[in-house]
């Protein structure tokens, strides 16, 4: 049965900051958002690490809050070469991607293929936790977004360094 890609869904917006605390407050403040869960991501449990193809390593301080159906997560780069660290560079602090969720799990892999095809290898992929897998492709000079694809489920091993507000 071919994949109705059709039902692929927004699921996550991500927003890429130099100051994790101070946006997230704000938005708490201005919106009511929250609670906003924060993770440390950083090896061993971010693995496999790829930036346009090669090896890398990096880090990442995220928070995440739900938003009616979709997760907003803020990004803050930690440490090492990042597609996030290169945004802020050039484009400054803002909206850096679109998560799609494509369901049933063969839709994700089908997904992750077709943008490859489409749009090429993928600026940084990599896995968090024991099974999810994640690749963000350069959609943004047609989508004028980047795109996050992913498959499998961020297991228990993941969890929040702390919650915002306490």
């Amino acid at each position: 049965m071919p994949i109705d890609f059709a039902t692929s869904l927004i699921s996550q917006i991500g927003v890429v900051v130099h100051d994790l605390q101070s946006t997230m407050e704000a938005y708490h403040r201005t919106f009511g958002w929250g609670p906003w869960s924060v993770y440390e991501h950083k090896p061993p449990a971010l693995a496999d690490l790829q930036l346009r193809g090669e090896p890398a390593e990096f880090s990442l301080l995220t928070a995440e809050t739900q938003v009616g159906p979709l997760a907003f997560e803020l990004i803050q780069p930690l440490a090492g070469p990042s597609v996030w660290r290169e945004w802020l560079a050039t484009r400054g602090e803002g909206l850096h991607h679109v998560a799609c969720a494509t369901h049933p799990a063969d839709g994700a892999e089908a997904l992750m293929r077709r943008l490859e095809h489409e749009y090429g290898r993928p600026l940084t992929s990599g896995r968090l936790g024991s099974s999810f897998e994640f690749c963000y492709f350069d959609t943004e000079p047609v989508l004028k977004v980047i795109i996050e694809a992913g498959s499998g489920e961020v297991d228990d091993s993941i969890r929040p360094i702390r919650v915002f507000p306490a």
